[in-house]
């Protein structure tokens, strides 16, 4: 894990645009990099919530519920993204603007 000098001002304002924009690739590379580059921190605090999620938000949906569901943009990001698992099983996923 490396520790690195930023302005969080400019690091804010390039995530607030690749999100405004829909620029996945972008918000992906930004948040892959600093301690999410850590597997065993990426693990714990985004691909095993993520499965939860997942599993939850698909048995609410199949019984008919509506759930409103707000969380943070790594978890919306990549392969391992509450919405690809979603997705995998036969969920219809859509962005709104």
């Amino acid at each position: 894990l490396s520790l690195r000098l930023t302005d969080p001002r400019a690091e804010f304002q390039a995530m607030l645009t690749a999100w405004l924009s829909g620029d996945l690739a972008a918000l992906e590379a930004q948040l892959a990099d600093g301690m999410m580059a850590e597997p065993t921190l990426r693990t714990a605090l985004v691909e095993h919530p993520n499965a939860l999620w997942a599993a939850k938000i698909a048995a609410h949906i199949r019984d008919g519920k509506r759930p409103f569901i707000a969380m943070g943009t790594a978890h919306l990001l990549g392969e391992d993204s509450v919405l690809s698992l979603l997705s995998a099983q036969g969920m219809t996923v859509t962005r709104l603007h």
